[in-house]
């Protein structure tokens, strides 16, 4: 092996390579840091010359990680993320600053995996302050975008919300969307289903009002199949789903993710060909490098 000689390397050459190790796009992590695609791959080009690797390939004009670069990107992470916190840290020393963070979650489901994060988050910084709160998809973006919230996990259908604003998102778990059947209904009683099952069944769907998103991706869903789906009754939370389909008033189509407040006389029917789950949004001109640390420990926690 070469020597390394890292003279001439910056913290912005390392911080290029782990968003196109993302990416997979230069012009992308250029339109991010408000370079020309030039500077980035001249950029990653220091790094392969002072590391002596080759980080990327290019395929069919795709850009590839090699296995090279995908073992370095996972052993940066772990710097960045040890780098970040410990400048912050420094800081509150230096300032006599604690800094805190707001996070907002859609349910209490989510609770569990965000405890999971802090704890991850406080082995490196135990004096953040942190403060979280459940609210509705709609209130969650409301807070995110009007500065109230740091932080929101939310619904990946909510991401075109985001488009053409400062929020940036990220998956965090991928999953196919479902579809909640009362044992009632003798759609129930088969293997599998379908959207085009569906074509003849009452809808039980979110209120407008509270998920501004859901029914246009309903209606997206239902008119390949040639149909629009009949709306049965507009609910307002999980718990108004539960109980209209206990009774059998209707179908859902949601989540893999609330299939655990259902129970067993609901079946769920994962829907094959859709993509749900759920994702993290913040505001991408926030300078909180806590909050970036704490998206990166999120994102690395799911295999992202």
């Amino acid at each position: 092996m070469k020597d390394i000689d890292l003279a001439g390397i910056s913290l912005q050459d390392i911080s290029n390579f782990i968003q196109a190790a993302e990416s997979l796009n230069f012009s992308q992590v250029a339109r991010d840091n408000e370079v020309s695609p030039s500077a980035v791959s001249k950029s990653i080009a220091r790094l392969e010359n002072a590391t002596n690797l080759i980080l990327f390939t290019r395929h069919q004009g795709k850009l590839r990680l090699t296995p090279a670069g995908k073992k370095f990107r996972e052993k940066l992470e772990d710097y960045i993320v040890s780098f970040e916190l410990a400048a912050v840290d420094a800081h509150k020393l230096q300032d006599g600053i604690r800094e805190s963070l707001s996070i907002g979650i859609p349910n209490e489901n989510v609770m569990p995996e965000l405890l999971s994060y802090i704890r991850e988050l406080k082995k490196t910084y135990a004096q953040v302050d942190i403060s979280a709160g459940i609210y509705d998809l709609n209130t969650l973006k409301t807070k995110l975008q009007e500065g109230m919230l740091d932080l929101i996990f939310t619904s990946y259908f909510e991401r075109e919300a985001f488009q053409n604003t400062p929020i940036r998102w990220k998956i965090v778990k991928q999953m196919p969307l479902c579809v909640f059947i009362p044992e009632s209904n003798p759609l129930s009683k088969k293997n599998s289903v379908s959207i085009a099952d569906l074509r003849s069944e009452k809808f039980v769907v979110h209120s407008p009002s509270m998920v501004p998103g859901y029914l246009k991706l309903v209606n997206d869903l239902c008119r390949p199949y040639g149909f629009t789906p009949l709306i049965d009754k507009y609910s307002e939370n999980v718990g108004a789903f539960i109980m209209d389909l206990v009774f059998g008033n209707g179908v859902l189509i949601g989540d893999e993710l609330i299939k655990s407040n259902f129970p067993e006389s609901v079946k769920c029917f994962p829907l094959e060909g859709t993509v749900s789950g759920n994702i993290i949004a913040w505001d991408a001109s926030s300078e909180s490098k806590l909050l970036k640390a704490l998206i990166r420990i999120i994102l690395k926690m799911n295999g992202r």
